[in-house]
């Protein structure tokens, strides 16, 4: 008898500019299946270890490899938006599968224009052309619902933010009939979307790009501060808040959480390496 365990891993937790600590947003859902024991099935190109990508920035293969994750344990990648440092590692994650040799089709999902962005970069740098799988592109608008991988569904929002950007919420059931719900929010300020996607989650990354003495930078860049994402957690009747996303040119861990605490005690800031177990 073998059963799910869920976690997540932080590879990448920075805002637009990365820092020597902080690599461009990539977040890996991963669920790994084990025997009666608890010890981990082994892992193949087929394997039962997952891993779902919530954006990928520059450089995030890299950082998937150095946690000891393999590229081809990823089933799906979902994209918040198309700002570089959310996206702009896709190709280089997409040449590395095509070398190690996947042959699993690999689903990729975001907002409008994906497909046009990424048709230019395989007709410009002839990305894994020589690749054994097929790769789909899906682009959504928000309030849509699939799965990936026989394991977590997933519905999508609108967030407000200054290109279109979508919000994930992924569940799953564990043993005993409880689900296990994540929410993502990529870029925004806060809205009505928002609080909806994070309702009653058991974790909630929302991005923290600056602090409240920055309020109208974050407005005009549509971004938040952490004592709204704090609010939302609380109205939403969040587990957890991981504050992401991270401005280490404007602010620190610490005064990202005392300005949040106080609105949300269970609440921490990402850093890159981060690994939460989901159980």
């Amino acid at each position: 008898m073998s059963m799910q365990r869920h976690s997540l891993k932080f590879f990448g937790t920075s805002a637009a500019v990365p820092s020597k600590e902080r690599g461009f947003s990539c977040i890996g859902v991963i669920s790994d299946e084990t025997n009666q024991s608890g010890a981990p099935i082994e892992f193949g190109s087929n394997g039962s270890t997952s891993c779902i990508l919530l954006d990928c920035g520059d450089g995030s293969v890299r950082r998937i490899i150095q946690s000891g994750e393999s590229v081809l344990s990823i089933r799906g990648i979902l994209i918040t938006h198309l700002h570089s440092d959310h996206v702009s590692g896709l190709a280089q994650i997409i040449e590395t599968m095509a070398i190690e040799k996947r042959e699993q089709d690999l689903m990729i999902y975001g907002p409008k224009g994906l497909e046009d962005y990424f048709v230019a970069v395989e007709r410009s740098t002839r990305v894994a052309f020589n690749r054994n799988f097929e790769i789909q592109i899906k682009e959504l608008s928000g309030r849509e619902h699939f799965s990936i991988s026989s394991t977590w569904n997933v519905k999508t929002l609108a967030m407000n933010h200054t290109i279109p950007c979508l919000g994930y919420r992924l569940e799953t059931a564990k043993e005993g009939g409880e689900i296990l719900t994540l929410a993502y929010t990529g870029d925004t300020v806060p809205c009505g979307e928002v609080e909806e996607l994070a309702r009653a989650a058991r974790v909630l990354i929302h991005e923290a790009t600056f602090l409240r003495k920055d309020l109208p930078r974050a407005l005009e860049t549509k971004h938040s501060v952490p004592s709204q994402a704090a609010e939302i957690a609380r109205k939403a009747m969040a587990s957890r808040l991981i504050l992401t996303h991270v401005n280490d040119k404007y602010e620190s861990p610490g005064e990202m959480i005392e300005e949040a605490k106080p609105l949300f005690e269970n609440v921490q800031v990402a850093f890159d390496g981060l690994r939460i177990d989901l159980g």
